[in-house]
């Protein structure tokens, strides 16, 4: 999770002169863009937001009207051959091996952080260990939401036990997992009913994207870092749109 300063800080860095109106120290466990809308000069945005201050979970509904900033950054992300027809099916009836799917998950998400900074190794007890200055990143990769998916957090959970605030922790899914025998209903309920597990060990759940690997959505907390966090937070504003493609 991240205090309502870093928040207000990165929405201020993407160009939105927006302010959520809270104590800069409460800490922000989930922002989601319920409308977003765009003119010539202003952006308008409905927020849902979830704070945490001294253990006490709120939710807030805002809305907010800014100027339009003309600059907006991108975060490219280098494939170095890997190609968008590698993907993964997002429907049913398609037969997909759990390996495809894992090398898949694994490649975006070091892709992603080596594009920010981080230098990524092998470790025991991780699928990806990734390291910038001296912040470590814990990731685990789960091909499903599903029981083993939950020990794999397990696992994250007792390396936050261990390191807690010093270090970042992500189970990375994929977005859509209908091919894989998990509707995407099943996929939410599973994230909701377990969220405030993986929130209170700091545990972020990040789903790539079935069809693009360089769009990773985030469903829980974000990383401490400034970059991930604002990629996280601009993609976060997608997941609506991307969700439309199950016609559900």
């Amino acid at each position: 999770m991240s205090s309502v300063r870093e928040v207000n800080d990165v929405f201020a860095k993407r160009g939105f002169k927006i302010k959520l109106p809270y104590p800069d120290d409460w800490l922000v466990k989930d922002i989601k863009v319920l409308e977003k809308r765009d003119t010539p000069t202003t952006k308008k945005l409905l927020l849902a937001v979830k704070l945490m201050d001294r253990g006490r979970e709120m939710h807030d509904i805002l809305s907010s009207e800014c100027e339009a900033s003309r600059q907006r950054k991108s975060w490219p992300i280098e494939w170095k051959g890997f190609l968008k027809s590698e993907g993964l099916p997002q429907d049913r009836g398609v037969e997909l091996t759990d390996g495809k799917v894992q090398n898949y998950l694994r490649r975006a998400i070091v892709a992603l952080l080596e594009n920010n900074g981080y230098t990524t190794d092998e470790r025991e007890g991780v699928d990806v260990y990734a390291q910038k200055n001296k912040r470590v990143f814990f990731i685990k990769i789960a091909v499903r939401c599903d029981a083993h998916g939950y020990q794999q957090a397990r696992s994250l959970a007792e390396l936050s036990k261990k390191f807690g605030h010093a270090c970042d922790y992500g189970l990375v899914v994929p977005a859509f997992q209908d091919s894989l025998g998990v509707s995407t209903e099943e996929q939410e309920s599973w994230i909701q009913s377990n969220s405030g597990y993986f929130s209170a060990h700091r545990i972020g759940i990040f789903a790539v994207d079935n069809r693009e690997p360089g769009r990773i959505y985030p469903f829980t907390t974000y990383p401490q870092d400034r970059e991930l966090m604002r990629y996280f937070i601009n993609t976060s504003q997608q997941w609506s749109a991307s969700r439309s493609r199950t016609g559900k």
